[in-house]
């Protein structure tokens, strides 16, 4: 961390980094290319600035580096993951830039095993970045209804490139009591060469100290192109402080 003498002092700079892999052997697949595979994998590396400018406004530069791992190809891809400038207006929150979008980042918070596994939409190439503007904030005075917005132009530079010209996603967040989370999703996205996409999807979660559970729906109708439609649903227990149980299933 590269900060003044006085950690109160705006601005604030600060240096983070995440690295982290596998060590995998796969005694059978049904691929050939598969069947014995054995390796050590980058899984996943992040380099990220931050900075305070005050208390209304910071920003973000982070670079992400991974390796393919898919039995035994390891191509390296450094790419941005995130560049955006923010300002805190009341209890409202606005991104200008590459940020994340509202696809599943709740999802993800809840499921938090992405060690394990990334979230279905993830895994089925629903980007988890867009530029243009984000933001979110709660719709009523206790908190328990909020939003999450995102008016996105469409971008190929970023490590989850997007190849939407055009579009709009948005949530709607009810927590009727501590712990219980429903959302819902919705988008549309024109496309460059392909059908315009539109997305539904429905989510209910739970946690606490000990447990936390969610499930999901999601439809993504391509016009003339099949549907994705999916279904998952999962389920954490916290045994000791290093200790978990967790099971999921995607269909």
């Amino acid at each position: 961390r590269a900060a003044g003498a006085n950690e109160q002092t705006l601005p604030d700079f600060s240096v983070g980094g995440l690295l982290f892999g596998d060590l995998y052997y796969v005694p059978s697949n049904h691929l050939e290319e598969g069947d014995g595979a054995a390796g050590i994998v980058l899984r996943r590396g992040y380099l990220t600035f931050d900075a305070a400018f005050s208390e209304t406004w910071e920003a973000r530069l982070r670079f992400e580096a991974n390796q393919s791992g898919a039995f035994e190809t390891y191509d390296y891809e450094v790419d941005i993951k995130d560049l955006y400038l923010g300002g805190k207006f009341g209890r409202h929150t606005v991104l200008a830039g590459l940020t994340p979008t509202p696809a599943f980042d709740l999802i993800e918070s809840i499921w938090g095993a992405r060690y394990l596994a990334r979230t279905p939409m993830d895994l089925q190439g629903v980007p988890s970045r867009d530029t243009g503007v984000f933001a979110k904030g709660p719709l009523n005075q206790s908190g328990t209804l909020a939003y999450r917005a995102l008016l996105g132009a469409g971008t190929d530079f970023e490590s989850d490139g997007n190849d939407e010209k055009s579009g709009f996603k948005g949530a709607l967040t009810w927590s009727p009591t501590p712990g219980w989370t429903l959302d819902f999703y919705a988008d549309f996205n024109r496309t460059e060469g392909r059908a315009d996409r539109r997305t539904l999807q429905g989510f209910i979660g739970y946690q606490d100290e000990k447990y936390r559970w969610g499930a999901q729906y999601s439809n993504q109708d391509r016009e003339e192109e099949a549907p994705l439609e999916l279904a998952s649903a999962f389920a954490v227990a916290r045994v000791s402080e290093r200790i978990e149980l967790i099971g999921r299933i995607d269909r």
